[in-house]
């Protein structure tokens, strides 16, 4: 459970991650989910949250 509130549209960054995800690695799974979320919502507060910690390979 989260207890930070999101809109439905604003999930889709995650969504698009875990999918690239199983063919590409962790870094550029993150990164075509921020440009796919960048080309839906343009201002930061939709994608820029998405944060990868860790070895991005």
């Amino acid at each position: 459970m989260s207890t930070l509130s999101a809109h439905a549209g604003q999930t889709s960054p995650w969504r698009e991650f875990y999918a690239r995800l199983a063919a590409e690695a962790p870094g550029d799974a993150l990164r075509g989910a921020q440009r796919q979320a960048l080309r839906q919502f343009p201002h930061p507060f939709a994608w820029a949250v998405c944060t990868l910690t860790g070895a991005p390979w």
